[in-house]
């Protein structure tokens, strides 16, 4: 097995996985998706609400926030010390004001007001609102709003507000130019919809191979049928693209961990050595 990472940030990451199944890749894309925990708010407790929506609308609005946390800090709920009744290791609190608001932005307290997800207040160490500008409800004059929101880890299988990735992946494919077929009409250069391929001389080259999508497009256009095109059935292109507050890095990580506990779960049970 290898891993070769092709390009990796704050959002997205891109890696190539040579030498497993398909089986197993798509078990570790679906654990990247909904096998870890993330933190996502889950009650909203409305103290004022006279906006133009009902609680109900801006709870659900407020529960799809990414929220940055540190792994490791926080417990599942069923799982912490407290029994599910709740406290700072489990559960991480935010608050919004309206009028708090207003005054950091020098406005009048009936002035009209914009909220934003970075408006949220965080009342809990190792917690914090991870995209700042995401709108919830726009209060017009005189319009007040005042709640206190509490965050839990949950899974992605549980709802969508916790699903920690959007991750795929595809086949790696070999493509075989035959230079005795190919008579470098370029058909299938204006064909490719991802600039697989480049001209070269009278040839074709293969310049962007990760780009490739299996589309078949050059092989539609071509009437020679030089080119030939081979997905592996056993290296893959994984593409993560985080929609929580934990990076792709991390996500991999504790993915990779999910899968080796489960694994080392199911080998107690069989009494394996």
């Amino acid at each position: 097995m290898k891993l070769e990472i092709l390009e990796a940030n704050e959002n997205v990451m891109r890696f190539v996985l040579s030498g497993v199944t398909p089986a197993f890749a798509n078990a570790l894309r679906r654990t990247m998706l909904n096998g870890i925990p993330t933190l996502a708010i889950e009650k909203v407790i409305f103290h004022q609400n006279t906006s133009s929506l009902y609680d109900e609308i801006l709870a659900h609005r407020l529960g799809l926030i990414p929220i940055r946390f540190e792994p490791g800090r926080f417990n599942l709920k069923g799982e912490c010390k407290c029994k599910g009744k709740g406290c700072s290791n489990c559960e991480a609190r935010f608050y919004f004001d309206s009028k708090e608001a207003r005054k950091e932005r020098g406005l009048k307290q009936d002035a009209p007001l914009k909220v934003y997800s970075g408006d949220l207040k965080s009342l809990t160490e190792g917690a914090e609102i991870l995209a700042k500008e995401i709108p919830i409800v726009e209060l017009y004059e005189g319009q007040q709003l005042k709640f206190e929101a509490i965050a839990i880890l949950g899974y992605g299988s549980e709802h969508a507000k916790w699903q920690a990735s959007n991750t795929s992946f595809r086949p790696v494919p070999t493509i075989k130019i035959s230079p005795t077929k190919c008579d470098g009409c370029g058909a299938c250069v204006m064909a490719c919809p991802r600039g697989v391929l480049e001209q070269k001389g009278k040839g074709v080259r293969v310049v962007n191979l990760e780009n490739c999508n299996l589309c078949r497009a050059c092989i539609d256009v071509c009437q020679k049928g030089a080119i030939e095109l081979i997905p592996s059935s056993t290296d893959f292109l994984f593409t993560i693209e985080t929609t929580s507050g934990l990076t792709p890095r991390e996500i991999l990580k504790l993915a990779i961990e999910e899968l080796d506990r489960r694994a080392e779960e199911v080998r107690k049970e069989l009494k394996l050595k």
